[in-house]
């Protein structure tokens, strides 16, 4: 039976404000990576589920973090080329004053909340 490896990551928030110690982690996260590929792991591909930069707060700098400090030293870790990444946006990769009307109507509740709840929606 033929396997499918996925590495999943997700929730990054990078910043340049608090990126000395978030490059701690993230160097911690490469070599982890690397290491489970040196035990046989092959990763077939890469999935970044939402909130790559803090806050929505995409500054070139930001954009060069997430590009050169992120992406690029992920990708060679897990030995995946980038047509292999697929990315998600999350609720904080969102401009949304650029959402439309039509779908600004569609997203009037957010999912049920922990005791379930509707939790009104920050579009509406």
């Amino acid at each position: 039976m033929a396997t499918l490896t996925i590495l999943h990551l997700s929730d990054l928030h990078i910043s340049e404000q608090l990126f000395a110690d978030q490059k701690v982690i993230l160097d911690a996260l490469f070599k982890d990576i690397e290491a489970e590929k040196n035990k046989g792991v092959a990763y077939d591909l890469v999935v970044f589920s939402g909130d790559l930069i803090a806050k929505g707060s995409y500054t070139d700098a930001n954009r060069n973090l997430a590009e050169n400090e992120f992406f690029a030293p992920l990708l060679k870790a897990a030995s995946i080329k980038n047509d292999r990444l697929f990315m998600v946006p999350g609720n904080h990769d969102l401009e949304t004053n650029k959402i439309p009307s039509t779908l600004n109507r569609l997203l009037k509740y957010r999912p049920a909340t922990a005791d379930g709840g509707m939790e009104r929606s920050r579009f509406s």
